[in-house]
């Protein structure tokens, strides 16, 4: 629903790669940012940076493609953009993700500063519609 949306507004998108999947598979147990964090995640997320930069984001840089968001998932230790799995695996609580922290750092080497957005499974329509309303009033 929410790709379908953002392709329908005209934007592009490219899908990250999720180093929870690339450090414990894809059967895992839930885990805390503190959990990912001792596990080596951070690490994790900064060597799959290093081929996005290269492969993806230096691209189109250099073909003046503007990078407009990034679109997070709540609640996630990596892809959080405003709350996350700090230390309980059932509450969340504001911060960013490992993988979320570790792009920005990487974007504003290259200049980038894109919207940082949510999308939450807990509420699939609505956060689907709030991110639409704010790209739209970026267009």
């Amino acid at each position: 629903m929410l790709v379908s949306e953002v392709l329908r507004l005209g934007y592009g998108i490219e899908q990250l790669p999720c180093p929870e999947l690339a450090l414990e598979g894809l059967f895992r147990r839930p885990m805390t940012k503190k959990d990912y964090e001792l596990r080596g995640l951070r690490e994790v997320c900064t060597k799959l940076l290093r081929g996005l930069v290269d492969n993806s984001l230096k691209p189109l840089v250099r073909d003046s493609i503007k990078v407009t968001a990034f679109i997070g998932v709540a609640g996630s230790p990596s892809c959080g953009v405003r709350y996350t799995h700090i230390d309980n695996p059932l509450s969340r609580q504001k911060g960013m993700g490992i993988f979320t922290e570790e792009l920005v750092k990487a974007l504003q080497r290259l200049g980038i500063k894109p919207l940082l957005l949510e999308w939450d499974f807990r509420r699939p329509y609505e956060s689907t519609e709030e991110v639409i309303q704010v790209l739209e009033r970026v267009l």
